[in-house]
C-alpha cells in the first residue's frame, strides 16, 4: 500500500513540473507516509481530530500481553555471541604473538 502511495505522489510531481513539486514538498510532512498508513492499518487508534492515541495503543498492547522490548526488532541472532567469542580468542592470539616476539627479539638482542 505505501508503495503504491508513493507511486501516485511521484506520478503527480512528474506531471506538474517544478512548480508543483514544491508546492507538494510544502505540503508534506516528514511522517505524513506513514500516518496515512497507519490511518488505513489502525483506525481506531485516531480520534476525532485525527491525532494518534499513543496511549490507548500501548493499553490494547499491554492488554494482549505484548511486551515491545521482548517482541521488538533487536540484533539477537544466533551467531551473535560466537561472533563475539571469535573476536575475544583472536584478540588474545594477537596479544599472545605479539608478547611471544617481543620475548623472541630481546632474547635474541642478548
Amino acid at each position: 500500500m505505501t508503495s503504491q502511495n508513493s507511486k501516485s505522489n511521484q506520478n503527480k510531481i512528474n506531471s506538474g513540473g517544478l512548480k508543483s513539486a514544491i508546492a507538494h514538498n510544502n505540503s508534506v510532512k516528514p511522517n505524513s507516509n506513514l500516518i496515512q498508513t497507519l490511518k488505513i492499518a489502525l483506525p481506531q487508534f485516531f480520534d476525532s481530530d485525527k491525532k494518534f492515541q499513543t496511549d490507548k495503543f500501548l493499553a490494547e498492547l499491554q492488554e494482549n500481553n505484548i511486551a515491545e522490548s521482548r517482541d521488538g526488532y533487536k540484533l539477537g541472532f544466533v551467531g551473535k555471541d560466537y561472533a563475539r567469542l571469535r573476536t575475544i580468542t583472536n584478540r588474545l592470539q594477537t596479544r599472545n604473538n605479539d608478547r611471544s616476539r617481543c620475548q623472541t627479539q630481546l632474547s635474541q638482542r642478548k
